[in-house]
Order: C-alpha cells, then structure tokens, then sequence
C-alpha cells in the first residue's frame, strides 16, 4: 500500500507491506494485519503497524466483536516508548447485506478507546466495504 497524507506531499508518505491473515476458531473469526511501514522522509526509521480483530455471530446478520489497532513507531530503529506510540481497542459491530448481482455490502462500526497516553482518548470507526 502507499500511504499518502492529505497535506505535506510525498515526503510525507510512506511504503506499506505486510501479511492479513484469517482464521476460525470454532464460533470465532479472527483476522491479523501486520504492516511495515517505510517512511520516504530522511532520517525517519521503519515503523510496525497493526489491525486485529475477533468477532463473532449475535444474530442473523450482525456480528459482535472487539478490535485493536496500533503502531510501533522506527520499531526497526528508534522506537519511542510505549506510551508514546498510538494504540486503541473496543467493541466492533459488523453486518452484510446481499445487493444483488453479486454485490455485498459490509458495515462495520467500532469505539475503539486510548491505551496510551498519545492515544486518542476515543475513536469512533465507520466503514463501508462494497464487494462485487
């Protein structure tokens, strides 16, 4: 993936590659995204970037889950601390709907709250994914 911000350029950016993998565990899906991020400044080290989440059918439709997020900033360098690096975990709601023609929309809705004190202290997710 590239990364692109909305201000400052290219420079800004950063080089995004890494393994998403999936798994069942009985009632349970699990999926894992491991990122290494290489940043195009100078003098910036590569960071470690991730995206974990278990969920689980509550109904017909609708799952219940918990996701994290985080990033381990020049962890292939001068990592900062822990607690100045941005992690975030909370309650996940997931759904599908079937619009035809092959078509499949996904909503997902989290809360995800600050584990650290760079954390945000809240973070509301909404994403739509349109498979077809």
């Amino acid at each position: 993936a590239l990364e692109l911000p909305n201000e400052g350029g290219i420079s800004n950016g950063a080089f995004a590659v890494g393994p998403i993998a999936e798994a069942r565990l009985g009632p349970i899906k699990t999926i894992g995204n491991l990122l290494l991020e290489v940043p195009f400044a100078e003098g910036e080290d590569p960071g470690i970037s991730y995206a974990l989440s278990a969920a689980t059918s509550v109904a017909p439709k609708i799952d219940l889950g918990l996701e994290a997020h985080g990033a381990f900033e020049g962890a292939l360098g001068d990592a900062l601390p822990f607690d100045e690096q941005g992690h975030v975990i909370g309650p996940a709601l997931y759904s599908a709907f079937d619009l035809g023609g092959g078509r499949l929309l996904e909503p997902r809705v989290a809360m995800l709250f600050g584990l650290t004190e760079a954390s945000p202290d809240a973070v509301l997710s909404v994403n739509f994914e349109l498979k077809f």
